[in-house]
């Protein structure tokens, strides 16, 4: 069976060196601790640490240095993590890596003393990509921006289980890491164990270009942290719209069940495949 699905597009923290934007609706005297981590069976775990800065300041996010990262997984293994030159950015020994079936858990210490930690997230296998084709399409509208190469992924949903999936892309060497360039799904209420194909429309392509493709798995947690994100940002502030309303994560302060961090701490598996953009 075949399937043709446009993704739902999810605005969602960013896990990786570029900025981390959260839109909410905080009053200038409110400053949140944004914690954003990941831990793969891929790369080196790395986690950014901010806060959020006053609604009318202009000025990037004030970074959080000279804090004590730790990943502790379900066997007590311990990973520390150091502050890298860039203020705020945590990253692992060289060479560290997730494992397939762990669960993991963060743990941040503040310079004031205060402790945040996450939840536990089990680190899940993810399906392999079959592959990658691209297609020439002048039907989606007369935007330039609306027509040219898009990309298609296939890939077999593994039956029996609950899978959550999200997309990584990059284009001739770069990544994209707008909030809007994120994906975010579930199929197993409706695709369990079916062949699945799924085109990037947010992406025209032109001839000649390299794009790859990561797809990694998710935690339920996760996925519904990312859809939560997704609805909030279709809030328009219209009469009919739902009040914004800060999006809770993993992240609490151990000292405080009330006091949340902004952001999320991840676990996933990640395969990839590329492709160039030809005739």
């Amino acid at each position: 069976m075949k399937y043709l699905l446009y993704l739902l597009l999810l605005t969602t923290v960013l896990i990786s060196a570029c900025e981390t934007t959260i839109d909410l609706e905080l009053t200038d005297n409110v400053s949140k601790l944004v914690v954003v981590g990941e831990i793969t069976d891929q790369s080196e775990p790395h986690v950014t640490i901010s806060r959020t800065a006053a609604y009318s300041d202009d000025q990037l996010t004030p970074r959080v240095s000279e804090a004590n990262v730790i990943i502790e997984d379900d066997l007590g293994e311990i990973i520390i993590l150091t502050e890298s030159e860039k203020p705020g950015f945590y990253l692992a020994p060289e060479g560290v890596r997730g494992v397939i079936g762990r669960s993991y858990t963060l743990s941040v210490v503040l310079p004031n003393g205060s402790i945040y930690k996450s939840f536990s997230e089990e680190l899940l296998p993810v399906a392999e990509i079959d592959s990658l084709t691209s297609e020439f399409r002048t039907d989606l509208g007369d935007d330039d921006d609306e027509q040219g190469w898009f990309v298609t992924l296939y890939f077999t949903d593994p039956p029996g289980g609950d899978e959550y999936y999200r997309w990584k892309f990059s284009i001739n060497g770069e990544q994209k890491n707008r909030a809007e360039d994120i994906y975010s799904a579930d199929f197993d209420s409706i695709l369990d164990g079916e062949p699945i194909d799924l085109t990037f429309f947010e992406f025209a392509l032109n001839e000649n270009d390299t794009v790859v493709v990561e797809q990694l798995s998710l935690t339920k947690e996760a996925q519904k942290f990312l859809l939560e994100v997704e609805i909030q940002t279709k809030t328009t502030g219209g009469p009919l719209d739902p009040p914004v309303a800060p999006i809770i994560g993993n992240i609490r302060n151990q000292a405080d069940v009330n006091d949340f961090a902004l952001g999320y701490f991840s676990a996933s598996s990640v395969v990839s495949q590329s492709i160039i953009i030809n005739n």
